[in-house]
């Protein structure tokens, strides 16, 4: 996978390929297209995007997501990653691919490479 494409397209916004994030409106769009997430799959959409293509781990995901003290049960931001994931394939974009090599240790958005 190439690194991550990502600009500033205004104070609020944040663009990764087609991918357009809105900060301050908590919602994104994929080729001008809303996508109806839930708030938690958005709060991951949006993490996942500020960290700039680096791998993020399921743990990390929890401690920025979670509040303190929190219980959770053990697959819950693997489930609303494979949730976000399903949502963003159906629209055609295919940015939060599983990490080549590592299957289940964490989770990166990255544009795809364009097919020769």
């Amino acid at each position: 996978m190439d690194a991550i494409v990502q600009a500033v397209a205004g104070p609020f916004e944040v663009v990764v390929g087609e991918l357009t994030i809105n900060l301050l409106r908590q919602k994104a769009a994929f080729r001008g297209q809303p996508l109806r997430l839930r708030p938690f799959e958005y709060r991951i959409l949006e993490y996942l995007a500020l960290r700039n293509g680096s791998p993020i781990s399921g743990a990390q995901l929890e401690e920025h997501l979670l509040k303190p003290g929190v219980e959770i049960y053990s697959n819950l931001v693997a489930t609303q990653v494979c949730r976000l994931r399903s949502k963003l394939e159906q629209a055609g974009c295919y940015y939060l691919p599983s990490i080549p090599g590592r299957s289940g240790k964490g989770y990166v958005l990255s544009v795809p490479r364009a097919a020769p």
